[in-house]
């Protein structure tokens, strides 16, 4: 059995030996679902599966897949592990276009990179981003645009910046061939 550390204790997380993704992972109680751990220590544990996914109020997430509700997303990790991500309330869009009624009052609506597929976010305010930057933490983040980001932060700051919902590609340290500068957005 693989285990995680919490406190001074030990606890079991899944069946079996220690994994670097998803596959084959059997969570130790029947409620969870396996996902990897955001960061560059990114390993599969198994989180509780949201209850009570009734009623019919369709989502989509970054990549243009729709699910009945917000709960069925949550509880339907990507095929490599990772939790999905919302993008905007309501069916996915055939158009693939920014509208005015997309997104709530305070959202920004950007599209991605790959697809043009709509995606709702939050931008801080100049004064708010000032503030928040010297409180994240560093992590190396290698975004879809292949620039390399230095904390999670600074890659949404990028996203409202340049109007573009720029996905992790990965953690760590982009390829060499690949990386821009970020200077120019601090």
């Amino acid at each position: 059995m693989c285990d995680g550390k919490l406190s001074n204790e030990t606890t079991i997380d899944y069946w079996g030996s220690c994994r670097k993704n998803c596959s084959n992972v059997e969570c130790f109680r029947d409620d969870q679902h396996c996902i990897l751990t955001p960061g560059a220590n990114g390993r599969p544990h198994c989180v509780s599966r949201l209850v009570n996914c009734s009623g019919f109020s369709p989502v989509c997430d970054v990549d243009g897949n729709m699910f009945i509700n917000d709960c069925h997303l949550y509880n339907s990790p990507k095929e490599d592990g990772t939790q999905r991500i919302l993008a905007h309330r309501g069916p996915c869009r055939l158009e693939k276009k920014c509208t005015h009624d997309i997104c709530s009052r305070r959202q920004t609506c950007v599209e991605t990179l790959d697809d043009r597929q709509p995606v709702c976010i939050r931008c801080p305010n100049n004064t708010r981003m000032v503030n928040r930057l010297q409180h994240c933490h560093f992590e190396l983040i290698c975004g879809d645009d292949n620039v390399q980001y230095y904390s999670m932060c600074q890659l949404v700051d990028a996203r409202c910046f340049k109007k573009q919902y720029i996905k992790i590609a990965y953690y760590g340290t982009c390829l060499p061939t690949m990386i821009e500068s970020m200077d120019e957005y601090e």
